[in-house]
């Protein structure tokens, strides 16, 4: 994504929103957060641990799906927009499906 970023010529007014989304999406920070997400699952061995990493999972899977839905926020030039919310429609609806699915499973315990 990142990379993919770099090669696209914006106007003036959308530097700024570019330079943003290339840092929150830069060294794939979404999917690290994604990541340390599922490393931390694995960590649920007990009830004892369990709200303090089901807390952990869900403010990652969250952090995930805002620094998508703000890579789009602040974009100015109407293809330049339409370009990244494209880029990031699937990664929001996964994101979103995941956080859902944490969010119904925490909820049981």
């Amino acid at each position: 994504m990142s990379n993919y970023l770099d090669d696209k010529k914006t106007s003036p007014t959308d530097d700024g929103p570019m330079k943003d989304c290339k840092e929150l999406l830069g060294d794939a920070r979404a999917i690290e957060e994604l990541t340390k997400s599922i490393v931390e699952m694995d960590k649920i061995k007990d009830y004892k641990n369990f709200r303090f990493h089901m807390s952990n999972i869900e403010t990652w899977v969250s952090a995930a799906l805002t620094d998508a839905s703000t890579c789009i926020d602040d974009f100015e030039g109407k293809n330049v927009k339409t370009m990244v919310k494209m880029m990031m429609d699937e990664l929001e609806k996964r994101t979103s499906n995941a956080l859902c699915i944490v969010n119904s499973y925490a909820s049981h315990y």
